[in-house]
């Protein structure tokens, strides 16, 4: 097993938890659990690491396979991750709870990506907002240069690795001055 070391306890910490042993090796990283329920993954990723900045983030897309799989690398490395389905409920989401970033589906239903992006945009400026796609069925080639061109902070196209999603979320995250 790997050392204890580059762990954030901070997080847990604040909710009453303690550090135990190692539970089991996830594909590369080894994973830590603390007594208050929650699993942190130490950083095996170029440029990341761990650090008292774990942030608030909305997760918004609309297959909740994706959803689920991006949640489950996002809190394994100790952020604490809102999930919405759909940009309507996104908005409401923020309505309700201030996030430190965002990351956003272009792709989907209701309201798209770039309508949320939009309205982000509007109402929350300075939120820093990755977006993601995959291309889907509507052609657009350059639906990310699009979502750059409207805002997005950062761009990351499907399928991807739990290792860039954390890099770009580390770069989302201090370009946003939110450590």
């Amino acid at each position: 097993m790997c050392q204890i070391q580059n762990l954030n306890p901070r997080a847990c910490q604040r909710r009453g938890g303690a550090l135990n042993q190692p539970l089991f090796a996830w594909p590369r990283w080894p994973i830590r659990t603390w007594d208050c329920g929650q699993v942190f993954a130490p950083p095996a990723v170029k440029g990341v690491r761990a650090t008292d900045c774990m942030a608030r983030i909305l997760l918004v897309d609309d297959d909740e396979r994706v959803r689920s799989a991006l949640a489950d690398v996002l809190a394994n490395f100790g952020h604490e991750v809102t999930q919405a389905a759909n940009g309507r409920d996104a908005l409401r989401a923020l309505d309700r709870s201030v996030a430190d970033a965002v990351i956003l589906d272009l792709l989907m239903p209701e309201m798209d990506g770039i309508e949320v992006l939009r309205e982000l945009r509007r109402r929350w400026p300075g939120l820093p907002v990755l977006v993601i796609s995959g291309g889907g069925h509507r052609g657009w080639l350059n639906a990310l240069e699009v979502a750059q061109a409207l805002g997005a902070n950062r761009v990351l196209s499907k399928p991807f690795t739990s290792e860039q999603l954390l890099e770009e979320v580390g770069a989302l995250l201090s370009r946003g001055n939110s450590c």
